[in-house]
């Protein structure tokens, strides 16, 4: 999982996995959340 921040919205932050043909967007959040949480659910296979 990769973490990118959106150009002009600096807090917000969009969570991807890259694949060979694109990227698979698993959220975009508020850098203020708390991401331990947010990330428990997400799975990375």
């Amino acid at each position: 999982m990769r973490v990118y921040r959106i150009k002009g919205f600096k807090k917000m932050l969009v969570l991807y996995s890259p694949f060979e043909h694109g990227i698979d967007v698993l959220r975009v959040v508020h850098g203020s959340r708390n991401l331990e949480i947010l990330l428990r659910g997400i799975s990375l296979n």
